[in-house]
């Protein structure tokens, strides 16, 4: 009985396992699935390239202070609290304002962050007009100043974006990743459902021909041409296409 019940499941193992031969469609669906393997890479880069999903922008403002012996130093709004360590006679010399840049690529996770750079507006009440997207040198002082402030009131990275020290990309390997799994998957759905949608029109085109065959052999006419048949009764094949007659 054991002995049996062994064979039997080595007989089913050996059915199923066996190697059988494959539809045109099967073949179809696996290169599908081979090609959405082969696009996830470029798809998830190329999204990563052109998708933004947000552009976010940062303003830190502050305020520039000078003594009576020309030091300056610069305090960022409300985080102004060193003007104590200047001296009594430090007077407001006027505003500056930092803008940083970043843009957020990808989908449906984000992938890279892409600084475009930091522009400095100084309002310097010496000077009269406001300036936007000012240079400073890198030894002024009042850009070390403004460093300075930035740096105390936990700005960093913008001070590195600002100084060129921040990577001009930085890219998350696990957002990457993740995106390549939800990109195969849609890939792979939409090369299913491309075979599916092929193969069902096939079998339309088919019905259809059978249905058109059928009528005409019910007629007495060929079923390739549609050639009348019934004065050819004693032909085996349809004098216009050679079709053999059924």
């Amino acid at each position: 009985m054991i002995v049996r019940m062994i064979r039997n499941k080595l007989r089913l193992i050996r059915y199923y396992s066996a190697d059988r031969p494959r539809s045109v469609w099967g073949r179809a669906t696996n290169i599908a699935f081979a090609a959405a393997l082969a696009l996830t890479a470029p798809a998830v880069w190329l999204v990563d390239r052109a998708f933004v999903l947000r552009v976010s922008q940062l303003h830190i403002t502050g305020r520039l202070y000078e003594s009576a012996d020309g030091t300056v130093w610069a305090g960022v709004v409300p985080d102004v609290g060193l003007r104590g360590t200047a001296g009594d006679d430090s007077v407001m010399s006027g505003m500056f304002q930092l803008a940083v840049g970043t843009a957020h690529h990808g989908w449906p996770f984000e992938s890279s962050r892409r600084h475009p750079g930091a522009q400095l507006g100084l309002d310097l009440f010496a000077r009269g007009e406001p300036q936007a997207d000012v240079d400073l040198p890198a030894d002024s002082s009042l850009r070390a100043a403004i460093e300075l402030a930035l740096l105390e009131a936990g700005h960093d990275e913008a001070v590195d974006v600002w100084q060129g020290e921040q990577p001009a990309v930085s890219h998350r390997l696990s957002a990457w990743l993740a995106n390549g799994v939800v990109w195969y998957l849609l890939l792979s759905y939409t090369a299913w459902f491309g075979v599916f949608l092929s193969r069902f029109g096939w079998r339309v085109v088919q019905a259809g021909r059978h249905v058109r065959q059928q009528q005409r052999q019910r007629e007495g006419r060929c079923v390739a041409c549609g050639y009348d048949l019934r004065a050819s009764e004693f032909s085996e094949r349809c004098p216009e296409c050679g079709t053999l007659a059924e």
